[in-house]
């Protein structure tokens, strides 16, 4: 009796890799990736469509604790046996980003409450091997206390020879809907976006390769995803030492704050460094200037 021939769903879930399992699994349920995220709801786990694109695609991996319950999840939605998805990940990855920063740097996980979820949009990304200069931030707040935009001037500094990229995250806890858009670049033009988890990594393309030594300035303009509540604090991270820093955070004349406060903290949860009223301009304006920023986070928080 000859044996029964092993489906493509069957030799995936045996052999890997784990991308292939989980499209294979789908497909076989006839599911969409709305479908699915709603049925993870159901119990209890959130993750994004663009996560669930993502490892179905072999564009990341689950790897956090809340990853891992996903794909428990997961099983038992797509009718699998225990473990099965789970069983292909393997041990965790150590993040080569990690692994080899550059000197001055420190790891993402002194400034970011969630770095893997970023180490793992970074992969397969390139490093973009430019030193940042100089970061000159402008963010502005609607009249109901709401991100609105966000724009940016760099300096930058080329580390290696034929150097034309250069990385940017954005973070929003709470967002609702899309990641934040591109509305607007200067000497430079988007490249690839990776979305996962609130976090949103941006791929910006010089207008020309740049040599060691070399420097550049771009710039580029986000519009803001919608959030649930008003924000109350913008902060940027440096994992690498900044020659110059300038942040004005523009309120609009509707709704002014009451206190503004301008802070550096060394970690994400740490206490402040150093911390100093600001007062807003007649604008509506709270601005705040750092010569020589260690790794750190430097921001702006505020009462209504």
């Amino acid at each position: 009796m000859s044996a029964i021939p092993e489906t493509d769903l069957q030799r995936a879930l045996r052999h890997g890799p784990f991308p292939a399992a989980l499209h294979l699994a789908i497909e076989a349920r006839d599911m969409s990736l709305e479908a699915l995220q709603a049925r993870l709801f159901e119990r209890g786990v959130a993750v994004s469509l663009s996560t669930l694109s993502y490892w179905r695609r072999g564009r990341s991996r689950p790897e956090r604790d809340t990853s891992l319950k996903a794909v428990t999840a997961l099983e038992e939605i797509l009718g699998l046996p225990r473990d099965s998805l789970a069983g292909l990940l393997g041990p965790r990855r150590a993040r080569g980003r990690w692994l080899d920063r550059p000197a001055g740097a420190v790891p993402l996980a002194k400034l970011w409450r969630d770095p893997q979820t970023l180490a793992e949009i970074y992969c397969g990304l390139p490093d973009d091997r430019l030193e940042r200069v100089s970061i000159e931030d402008e963010y502005t707040v609607d009249a109901d206390g709401r991100a609105e935009t966000l724009s940016c001037r760099l300096c930058v500094r080329a580390e290696d020879d034929r150097v034309a990229r250069c990385l940017i995250a954005y973070w929003a806890e709470d967002r609702e809907g899309m990641a934040p858009e591109v509305t607007g670049t200067r000497h430079c033009r988007p490249g690839r976006v990776r979305d996962a988890e609130g976090f949103t990594v941006v791929e910006l393309v010089l207008d020309r390769v740049l040599a060691r030594g070399e420097t550049a300035v771009i710039g580029y303009s986000l519009r803001l995803p919608a959030q649930k509540d008003p924000v109350d604090d913008f902060s940027r991270r440096f994992v690498r030492p900044v020659r110059e820093y300038a942040l004005t955070v523009v309120f609009d004349q509707a709704r002014l704050p009451s206190r503004c406060v301008g802070y550096q903290r060394l970690s994400v949860d740490g206490p402040d460094r150093w911390a100093e009223e600001l007062w807003p301009s007649r604008s509506g304006a709270a601005q705040l200037v750092f010569l020589d920023t260690a790794p750190s986070l430097v921001g702006i928080r505020w009462d209504w």
